[in-house]
């Protein structure tokens, strides 16, 4: 994947779109190395509105702080693209994820400019996963990666890149998280080795419907207390993990 971009990596100042209906097939695990790199610089990390609860052993191997990593769930849909914008724009992120909720209607125009503008102003790497149909729609993303799963791989189409010309195919595999396959245990794994920062290379995966992640005292910070303001209810992640059932 690296070598298939022309900035040998995702955009650090805009928007990086993913499009693709499966989901738990690998395809965030594709962002953990970028995630790494973010969290090891000292900046925040914004999931917002993931559709699988955060599987923290995972992304503890990945090398992904949990001091400055902070989760949006189930925020409607004005609070979730407000809180994305805040994040993009503060210069406190340096990455935000973003799960788009396009079942009734498409993102409007005005509001992939606005995210756009924000992760510009804010030097922050936004990634927008969105359903493959909103490839029919303009969007003014330096990247749009149109992704599926293909024999238990990720077959990857570059449908637009800054600086590219066609539509040039990757196919990647995915990394499956040992920790799946094994009983849960009582804490979460000191971090190992550090992951490239590449986009494509190193990757580690995530095991998505497993137990969560919850943060005993909400996060502190400018952003932390604006986006609390908001009425967001945040997750900030202090490395203990509680079981479905005792949730």
């Amino acid at each position: 994947l690296d070598r298939a971009l022309p900035q040998r990596g995702w955009f650090g100042d805009g928007l990086n779109e993913l499009l693709g209906n499966e989901q738990g097939v690998g395809e965030f695990s594709l962002l953990l190395p970028a995630l790494h790199q973010v969290s090891a610089e000292g900046r925040g990390v914004l999931l917002a509105n993931p559709p699988f609860v955060p599987y923290a052993p995972a992304l503890a191997q990945a090398g992904i702080a949990f001091a400055h990593l902070i989760v949006i769930r189930q925020a409607d849909a004005e609070g979730l693209y407000w809180a994305a914008e805040q994040a993009l724009r503060s210069k406190a992120c340096g990455a935000v994820v973003v799960w788009s909720d396009e079942t009734a209607r498409r993102l409007p125009d005005l509001l992939l400019r606005r995210l756009q503008v924000a992760a510009h102003t804010g030097a922050c790497a936004g990634f927008l996963f969105r359903p493959r149909r909103a490839r029919e729609q303009p969007s003014p993303a330096p990247l749009r990666i149109v992704y599926a799963a293909q024999q238990g791989a990720l077959e990857l189409t570059l449908h637009k890149c800054r600086g590219q010309a066609g539509t040039p195919r990757v196919r990647v595999q995915p990394w499956r998280h040992a920790w799946a396959a094994r009983p849960l245990p009582v804490g979460v794994p000191r971090p190992g080795p550090g992951v490239p920062h590449a986009a494509g290379r190193g990757v580690r995966g995530a095991a998505p419907a497993h137990p969560a992640l919850r943060w005993k005292q909400p996060p502190t910070g400018g952003l932390a207390e604006s986006l609390a303001a908001g009425g967001l209810s945040l997750e900030p992640a202090t490395g203990r993990i509680v079981r479905r059932q005792d949730r």
